[in-house]
């Protein structure tokens, strides 16, 4: 487990997982979730998809699990209505109880965190792991729907 932190660390401070594109520029392209297109399958464990792929599986599909995995103060800008708060930290240390036989959908603000903590998913034997290219941040660039809560007084 020290050696995933040390890992993650890395990713982080390089900024291989800053933009979340790194990974999703080596895999075959995927059709545009929008089409009445098939979805290619895809052999890898981890895969970095667009807001709109995004969308797509989580419309289509009732067996993702939606994690997100930014801190409490950080859900002020709002998350994707389904969501599990989940802090990165708890997935880094492995003290999250995924289950393995769900697809999982990672999401954070930027795509960093959420790509760092697939990467380990992946690594750790998850057979279906999502990192959210762009995080919240290009969920709502593209125009898709957040919930917002307000503070109670």
């Amino acid at each position: 487990m020290k050696y995933c932190i040390i890992l993650v660390f890395f990713l982080l401070l390089t900024g291989i997982g800053c933009s979340g594109n790194t990974e999703q520029e080596k895999q075959p392209a995927v059709k545009d979730a929008t089409t009445s297109k098939t979805v290619q399958h895809q052999e890898k464990a981890f895969q970095s998809i667009d807001p709109k792929m995004a969308k797509f599986l989580l419309d289509s599909r009732d067996d993702i699990l939606l994690i997100d995995v930014r801190t409490p103060r950080e859900l002020r800008v709002g998350s994707i209505e389904g969501a599990t708060m989940m802090p990165f930290w708890s997935v880094a240390k492995g003290q999250a109880n995924l289950p393995r036989d769900k697809a999982i959908m990672l999401v954070c603000a930027v795509g960093g965190r959420s790509y760092a903590a697939g990467m380990m998913l992946a690594k750790n034997g998850y057979k279906e792991v999502y990192n959210l290219s762009g995080g919240i941040s290009a969920w709502k660039r593209a125009g898709l729907p957040v919930n917002i809560k307000t503070r109670s007084p």
